[in-house]
């Protein structure tokens, strides 16, 4: 076999031999180059796939501490307010539930209204006392509805924090830093 492509090789003109060697000697060249070209090309483009996925992840790790931040500062402020605890842990019976405004003249809300507002992540914010005292609802959407401290209770939020006794719990729906009074306890 290769005797006789040997010999079909002689018997071309010299016009097709050279195009034939020049085919034999560019061909595997050019060949080696657009290879070389798409894998360096690949590992560009996975190299820059990877740099703006891990400038998003930061992106969005950023905005969770953010909001994280924003979720501490809220429920630090409402467990170490004495005004806020006061109403929290008084007996049951104590405080005059019959106030409507009784959170905003008993507690200085106004200041946890002006946090929502100013921060801008956290909507809502719900208070349920365990002493009998109305709850606190504020929401920035209107997405605040009425529930009993019971329904409240039966919540899978409410059990997982209320086994953590303190500091916060993140669920895949939403997040809810807890804090336990002394009555509460």
């Amino acid at each position: 076999m290769t005797a006789r492509f040997r010999q079909n090789i002689r018997r071309m003109s010299i016009r097709r031999k050279i195009i034939f060697y020049g085919y034999c000697i560019f061909a595997p060249i050019i060949i080696l180059l657009c290879l070389t070209y798409c894998i360096f090309s690949y590992k560009n483009r996975i190299s820059d796939y990877l740099d703006s996925y891990k400038s998003h992840m930061n992106s969005m790790a950023d905005s969770v501490g953010m909001i994280e931040k924003e979720l501490w500062d809220i429920s630090t402020y409402l467990c170490i307010d004495n005004d806020i605890t006061a109403l929290v842990s008084a007996d049951k019976g104590s405080v005059a539930d019959s106030n409507a405004r009784l959170w905003f003249d008993e507690a200085p809300m106004e200041i946890v209204q002006n946090m929502l507002a100013i921060g801008g992540n956290v909507k809502t914010i719900a208070l349920y006392p365990e002493n009998g005292v109305r709850p606190y609802l504020r929401g920035m959407d209107g997405s605040v509805h009425l529930q009993t401290i019971d329904e409240v209770r039966a919540t899978r939020p409410y059990k997982k924090t209320r086994e953590l006794q303190y500091g916060t719990m993140w669920g895949s729906w939403c997040s809810i830093c807890w804090c336990w009074s002394a009555a509460s306890r």
